[in-house]
């Protein structure tokens, strides 16, 4: 098989039925108790590994009042709530931008998020136009995927729902923010 090297799947929607392992049925075998743990908010939450403006990779050290704190700032910069839709697309989920900006403050306001799998332009399109996303997070060259996308394949999607497209991690070409 072409995965041969996976040895157990676990199904978190409940919807694959014996073929995988059903989180809902490990949680419900568990008799463990749920440790009580002592949290400061100075406390390491997270390491987050990044080549930043060098080519050296280093952890950034995350503290739990540092990732609340950004996910607070950032719910009131994007004015979030619980009636939006956000897109997660080709950020990952070890970097601040891709855990911290969407899935955190997301989670914060209680919008709905959105993760894609793979890298298609015409999904991410399909899938946009089809939840009515309203905001959308991507660095500068998925943007510039999108706006070329477009302009190249004529694809025509109805994206007037996203009220925010927001970038990190470089500058946007003036062009593609324009367009």
């Amino acid at each position: 098989s072409r995965f041969s090297y996976i040895e157990h799947v676990i199904d978190v929607s409940g919807e694959y039925g014996g073929q995988f392992h059903s989180y809902q049925e490990i949680m419900s075998a568990s008799s463990a108790p749920i440790a009580e743990v002592k949290l400061e908010p100075e406390d390491i939450a997270h390491v987050a590994y990044t080549s930043g403006p060098t080519i050296h990779p280093r952890g950034v050290v995350m503290s739990h009042q540092a990732l609340v704190r950004e996910a607070a700032i950032s719910g009131e910069g994007f004015r979030q709530t619980d009636k939006d839709i956000v897109v997660l697309f080709a950020l990952p989920m070890h970097h601040a931008f891709g855990l911290v900006v969407v899935m955190l403050t997301a989670v914060s306001r209680g919008s709905t998020v959105i993760v894609l799998p793979g890298l298609s332009i015409s999904s991410l399109l399909e899938v946009i136009e089809r939840e009515k996303a309203t905001i959308f997070m991507g660095v500068p060259f998925v943007h510039a995927l999108i706006v070329n996308a477009a302009e190249a394949e004529g694809i025509k999607h109805d994206l007037s729902s996203v009220r925010l497209w927001g970038t990190a991690g470089a500058a946007m070409p003036t062009d593609i923010s324009q367009k």
